[in-house]
């Protein structure tokens, strides 16, 4: 990152050799001496690499900035600068409205995404009733499973319960990107893994655990969640009424 420190140092730097050059000068040993010119033109060539390299790495830190893609795969392992501008170029960003879907049942739209600002829901339908999987807030990353690792439709729907913001990318342009970068395999196990963990989780608090006991894991991982969905879907997504709902909250 480019910070006022490195502009300092380039500052003094250029001082320092105009200062040095302007007493040469005076000493009339510019002309005559040959290593004068062969230390300015070591100059000129490291100063143009400094700057060329500060440019680069500014590029990079925006990259970094505007993409909260980049962000959350940079948390799972180390990103060239080469690899994030070409994650950059091959992400999509889009505007989602509040009850849009991502994914419907029995697509297969295989991408990764993160959400810049607004909140998700999935869900699968069970005797024509919408029964809700988990909820999806900012700066995490979600893809359906069987379309990025089976290449089959998905039995879930992803919803936008809030006017959403987002950043995409699709598998395959993630495969290919793994091919080209290396390091990106490790990230994109990194992520697997994770996702196994969450599964696991979930599938054992479902068995093992009361409404009660899901409830308090949700608001403890999920803090906000309360003031931006309405109960119905926290009912749904604990398996029980309102009704119960509102009696447990109430303890």
């Amino acid at each position: 990152m480019i910070t006022e420190k490195n502009k300092l140092i380039t500052a003094y730097l250029f001082l320092a050799f105009t200062i040095l050059l302007y007493f040469l000068y005076k000493l009339e040993k510019i002309v005559f001496n040959p290593w004068v010119t062969i230390l300015l033109a070591i100059f000129v060539v490291f100063y143009r690499t400094y700057i060329f390299l500060i440019r680069r790495i500014k590029m990079t830190d925006q990259a970094h900035i505007r993409n909260p893609l980049i962000q959350q795969l940079s948390k799972y392992g180390y990103l060239s600068d080469e690899a994030v501008k070409e994650i950059d170029r091959r992400t999509n960003y889009f505007l989602k409205k509040k009850n849009e879907h991502f994914l419907k049942e029995g697509q297969n739209l295989s991408s990764y995404f993160v959400i810049a600002k607004g909140i998700i829901r999935v869900y699968f339908r069970r005797n024509d009733k919408e029964v809700n999987a988990w909820f999806g807030e900012e700066n995490q990353i979600f893809g359906s499973i069987l379309p990025i690792y089976a290449n089959k439709p998905s039995f879930e729907n992803i919803q936008f319960l809030e006017d959403s913001e987002i950043y995409a990318i699709s598998s395959d342009d993630l495969n290919e990107l793994y091919r080209l970068y290396p390091e990106l395999n490790l990230i994109g196990r990194k992520i697997a893994e994770e996702v196994c963990i969450i599964l696991e989780e979930r599938a054992v608090s479902l068995h093992t655990e009361s409404a009660t006991e899901r409830y308090e894991t949700l608001i403890k991982q999920q803090p906000n969640l309360l003031n931006r969905i309405n109960l119905g879907h926290i009912a749904s997504y604990l398996g029980i009424t309102q009704e119960t709902l509102s009696r447990i909250r109430k303890h």
